[in-house]
């Protein structure tokens, strides 16, 4: 799994998805962004 693989990686578990999951879960994506952005 690319968590175990990459060092400072944040990641956020939305659900089962798709192929397009940005269109499953944009509302969850632009939160994630939006609270990243505040701690960068």
């Amino acid at each position: 799994m690319l968590q175990g693989s990459l060092q400072n990686l944040e990641s956020v578990y939305l659900g089962t998805g798709g192929h397009f999951v940005q269109e499953t879960y944009p509302n969850e994506i632009g939160q994630g962004l939006s609270e990243w952005l505040k701690r960068v």
